[in-house]
């Protein structure tokens, strides 16, 4: 990364303004000045401004902070792409960035997604949620599973599961994502390579398929069945619906309650969304089980 890009970072983190903002969105000098150096320092690791304008990196990272999500903790990321050739950044909550806004909320007990290997799962009922568990065979991956356990009004615990194959997977992020959408070298075969890799510590759907599918079908998972009264998973969920499809943008909003966190910090454009060009064929709303 060239040093003039990280030195104008730095100087944007470093007006009164900017240190201001993140004070309020964090509560304290200390955790605004410890977050703003973890900025930087996953801007350098990651090689973001060599992809990203140093200006819009800022007001994504803006939004976490709102959140009070770490990046050094793995909490959320941001993810570079490019969409018909223009350079462009969006910020991901990840599945432990997830987990941690659910329970702040007091109301979940419980939350969980996990790689499915091949032996995993005997079988699963997509109508009933019934799942009957195996004994792993090989590291084959064969699907990705999210599950949570949320209170009633009643005090009653509830509880979620979801599974889908690897195969849905990478065509839900193909026609989805717009870090792979419009990448003509990633296809859904190239994705399912990319879930059985070894190598999982990247980031993005090519680099760290797992990561990208568990935050997926637990982010999916929250947005059909959770529980969106708290003001700031009611933002996360106006946050997913800026890069999710229009579909899924109908989803989370009739579950998330209308009420929207005041944004006083931190301005987010919402653009009214688009309906997406379709597949030849398009991924259900809800995963098949496939052997």
């Amino acid at each position: 990364m060239a040093t003039n890009q990280i030195q104008a970072l730095k100087q944007i983190l470093d007006a009164e303004s900017v240190k201001k903002q993140f004070q309020r969105s964090l509560g304290t000098p200390e955790k605004a000045d410890s977050f703003m150096a973890d900025i930087i320092t996953m801007s350098t690791n990651t090689n973001l401004l060599s992809k990203c304008d140093v200006n819009d990196v800022v007001k994504l990272c803006s939004k976490s902070a709102l959140l009070d999500l770490s990046f050094s903790k793995g909490e959320a990321f941001i993810l570079p792409f490019k969409e018909k050739g223009v350079a462009k950044a969006t910020f991901i909550i990840s599945a432990k960035g997830w987990r941690q806004l659910a329970y702040r909320t007091e109301k979940y007990t419980f939350m969980n997604a996990e790689v499915v290997y091949e032996g995993d799962i005997e079988s699963y009922n997509r109508f009933t949620k019934e799942i009957v568990w195996g004994k792993k065979k090989s590291d084959k991956v064969v699907g990705f599973f999210a599950m949570f356990k949320v209170l009633t009004e009643s005090g009653r615990e509830r509880t979620h599961i979801d599974y889908w194959t690897v195969e849905y997977m990478a065509k839900y992020a193909k026609h989805y994502s717009p870090s792979v959408k419009y990448d003509s070298n990633v296809t859904v075969k190239s994705l399912i390579e990319a879930a059985n890799k070894e190598d999982q510590f990247g980031l993005g759907w090519v680099n760290n398929f797992h990561a990208m599918a568990k935050k997926t079908i637990l982010s999916h998972l929250l947005s059909h069945e959770g529980d969106f009264s708290d003001s700031k998973m009611q933002y996360a969920a106006s946050l997913e619906m800026e890069t999710a499809g229009a579909s899924r943008n109908e989803q989370i909003a009739a579950n998330a309650n209308s009420q929207q966190i005041e944004e006083a910090e931190a301005e987010v454009v919402k653009p009214e969304p688009e309906q997406p060009e379709q597949p030849e064929q398009q991924p259900e709303d809800k995963a098949p089980f496939e052997q």
